[in-house]
């Protein structure tokens, strides 16, 4: 897992720049103004395709699934959040922060997330999980990743929300 922060990529970034352009550089990363968050490296469709169920991905999200056609993708620990599940579209800033385009990713189903808690439950450290799939106008659907169940909870309570993105192969 890579520990360096954006400024500290940058940083590296200009010592191998020469001239104008490392001046300008220098004078960006010395701007309290400009925010510069870089794109993590998405792995490849052979990396998914010969990782296993729990296996870190070069992007640090987690392989949940994966047959002949797509594959199950979690999003890495550090995304993750605690919200109520009309909040849980917050999940987009945290995205977004760590690099992520949030169009690429979505809440997973109660199905979905217990897929997930079969193959892998040792890469989510919360307990409890929201889904997307609602049970009611006041209730929602939840994955507790310590036993297994899954129920319905209000929509007010506060659980973990973790995004998923699906990669689908050519065949």
């Amino acid at each position: 897992m890579n520990s360096m922060n954006n400024t500290d990529r940058l940083a590296m970034i200009i010592n191998e720049m020469e001239g104008n352009s490392r001046s300008l550089a220098t004078k960006l990363l010395n701007n309290p103004n400009i925010t510069i968050t870089f794109n993590p490296t998405k792995p490849t469709i052979d990396e998914i395709k010969n990782a296993t169920p729990g296996e870190t991905l070069v992007d640090n999200s987690v392989l949940v699934f994966c047959n002949s056609k797509f594959a199950l993708i979690a999003a890495p620990n550090e995304t993750e959040i605690k919200s109520n599940w009309y909040q849980k579209e917050l999940i987009c800033d945290k995205l977004n922060e760590h690099g992520f385009n949030p169009d690429e990713w979505f809440i997973p189903t109660v199905g979905q997330l217990y897929l997930t808690y079969v193959m892998c439950k040792n890469a989510f450290s919360a307990t409890y999980y929201w889904s997307s799939t609602e049970a009611s106008s006041t209730t929602a659907c939840y994955v507790n990743f310590t036993s297994g169940r899954q129920g319905t909870n209000s929509k007010t309570n506060s659980n973990c929300v973790r995004a998923f993105r699906e990669v689908f192969f050519d065949l």
